[in-house]
């Protein structure tokens, strides 16, 4: 009897996710959102939020300080670069790990390590953003004094859980509509930017009050500034500052007051405090612009700013 071959099958193992699905969320959210736009967008937020936390330390209203979009940009790389750098690392890290996990082990290798990542990473997942929805309805009280965890929560909770769904639905060979795979991450790019903002929200408030505090512990070492006024500006009882009439009618300006530190100049007028401004004692000082005002500066301690 002539031998019948026998054919094996190899065990047709679940085809990865289409590569094509991660360049379909991109473009939707391109086409919705641009890159250039969420950053730009970011980068005011966070530039907004930091100029609200100084001028509180100061007991002022940030409105009135008049900043420009411009101003809040460049206020914004106080304290967001170095957060901006971590988060890229992590992304890098999270992608590079993915990929061993799906690409670089052998098939039972990959089989043994699924049965782990996938349980930790919907517990973990599930957690974080558990502890975002809680702290949204009782603020302030779970993550105190460090705000910034309740948006980090959500902003990694939320992938980790749909990554969990996906690794469970590849290797149970499980299969979901390219529509519903867009849903899901699209779902998720959207709590990822929540989260995000949310984080930077609370950290740029911290970085602004951070800094104000910084400025009112060096305010002795900072320049001298004297100003020089037309007219008198009422700054006898500002403690440290030291006020000068000049009467003699030929002179340009009437008054001359010393002891002051210019903290920052933003449209059309400037804000200063007394050299011995404190929480509890002093005022910041908001002078315009004008004709009718002159400033000078110096550095050194014996150092006398010119007549009136």
């Amino acid at each position: 009897m002539p031998r019948r071959r026998t054919r094996h099958i190899r065990p047709r193992e679940p085809e990865p996710e289409q590569p094509a699905l991660a360049t379909r969320v991109l473009r939707l959210v391109g086409s919705v959102v641009a890159p250039a736009t969420v950053l730009t967008a970011l980068l005011l937020y966070f530039g907004r939020l930091h100029a609200q936390g100084l001028a509180d330390y100061f007991g002022l209203q940030y409105s009135v300080l008049d900043l420009t979009t411009q101003d809040f940009v460049v206020r914004s790389a106080d304290g967001l670069i170095l957060p901006a750098a971590l988060t890229a690392c992590a992304v890098l890290l999270a992608l590079w790990a993915h990929w061993v996990l799906t690409r670089a082990l052998p098939p039972p290798a990959r089989q043994r390590a699924l049965r782990v990542v996938i349980p930790v990473a919907a517990v973990l997942g599930c957690g974080l953003v558990t502890l975002a929805l809680v702290d949204a309805f009782t603020p302030g009280e779970l993550f105190d004094p460090v705000g910034e965890l309740r948006g980090l929560c959500l902003a990694i909770g939320a992938p980790l859980l749909v990554y969990a769904v996906r690794l469970a639905r590849t290797a149970g060979t499980g299969r979901s509509s390219g529509g519903t795979a867009l849903a899901e991450w699209t779902a998720a790019f959207a709590l990822v930017s929540v989260g995000l903002f949310w984080a930077a929200g609370t950290y740029a408030v911290g970085v602004g009050t951070g800094r104000a505090r910084q400025i009112a512990d060096l305010l002795g070492s900072m320049p001298d500034v004297t100003v020089f006024s037309e007219k008198d500006l009422n700054l006898d009882g500002q403690p440290g500052v030291s006020v000068q009439r000049c009467p003699a009618p030929e002179r340009a300006y009437g008054y001359r007051y010393s002891g002051l530190r210019l903290v920052l100049q933003s449209g059309s007028q400037y804000l200063l405090l007394p050299v011995g401004w404190s929480v509890e004692r002093g005022a910041a000082i908001l002078l315009p612009r004008q004709g009718g005002v002159r400033l000078e500066f110096g550095w050194r301690s014996d150092w006398r700013p010119t007549g009136c």
